[in-house]
């Protein structure tokens, strides 16, 4: 069995919207993470109403989701911000969300009223009108986990030559300069122009670290070389030294999962080093899609 969970929430002022819109986000971003999660879909009617179900493999899963940040955060101000709120949960046999007008009058008949401190007059009976905007649903799907494996290894010195860019993770730049970085090297077919190369497998280096990841860093894009003694000019070259590094496979399309794959880094406690990171694309001469990739990170 499913456990399923149906809210109702409308914000009594667009004073409040812009919190409670940041706050939403941040619940949403966190759902899509956990792992008694399964499904889900939202709404935003008129009146500043909002509608939210959830499938879960159980009520611990949900619970545990409730009662921690950022949902927990959520809960608090709620009473404040919104001057109508209901909810409801129930069990059923498969994971088919209900649509909407069917939820509306499962609400109405079955639904808990939530507190607040200045209810509207259809709050006590839960008299809400019938759902108006179904135009304006969000299907809310679960993450997919980029990461596959995780193992440790030691590395030999090696030497790489590329081009570069100097970035940081803030305010998209980096996906930008990134985007731009790829486009340079695939349009121009940098690899190609590299000399002495050892093998013909791409790697994407990120060194000279401001401070940690949300400072500004080096990215250089390019492959392994024997040795740093024949660089064209535009090209730079990097010595990278032994060290030892914790390795993450990735699964599915190689760009989107890297991506994916670095905000879950960014968001571990891991210890790193910030000496020399870099992803390793074994390329698929074929498609390049189908290419296999690894994230080696520099740990302490």
């Amino acid at each position: 069995m499913y456990f399923i969970s149906l809210t109702r929430l409308r914000v009594r002022s667009v004073i409040y919207l812009p919190r409670f819109l940041s706050t939403n986000e941040a619940s949403i971003k966190a759902i899509k993470k956990l792992d008694g999660f399964i499904a889900g879909k939202e709404l935003i009617d008129k009146s500043l109403t909002f509608w939210t179900i959830t499938v879960w493999e159980s009520e611990k899963a949900m619970k545990a989701f409730r009662n921690n940040e950022p949902h927990k955060y959520a809960m608090r101000r709620l009473p404040d911000w919104c001057n109508e709120g209901s909810y409801m949960h129930w069990l059923q046999e498969d994971t088919t969300m209900p649509a909407w007008p069917q939820l509306h009058h499962k609400m109405i008949t079955e639904g808990k009223i939530t507190k607040v401190r200045y209810p509207s007059p259809q709050q006590p009976g839960m008299n809400y009108p019938p759902i108006k905007w179904t135009k304006t649903e969000r299907v809310i799907k679960k993450a997919e986990k980029m990461i596959t494996k995780i193992e440790h290894t030691e590395l030999p010195a090696f030497y790489a030559v590329g081009i570069t860019v100097r970035t940081i993770n803030q305010n998209g730049q980096s996906k930008k300069d990134m985007m731009a970085l790829w486009t340079r090297f695939m349009g121009d077919n940098v690899l190609s122009q590299i000399k002495d190369r050892a093998a013909d497998d791409i790697y994407c280096f990120y060194t000279d670290y401001e401070s940690d990841h949300n400072g500004y860093y080096t990215a250089l894009l390019g492959c392994k070389v024997n040795s740093l003694a024949n660089i064209s000019e535009g090209f730079s070259g990097l010595s990278i030294p032994a060290g030892k590094y914790q390795v993450y496979s990735l699964a599915g399309d190689p760009l989107h999962s890297v991506l994916g794959a670095w905000q879950e880094i960014w968001d571990s406690n891991v210890a790193r080093a910030y000496t020399f990171d870099f992803d390793h694309y074994v390329v698929n001469a074929k498609n390049f899609e189908e290419s296999e990739v690894k994230i080696y990170l520099a740990v302490k």
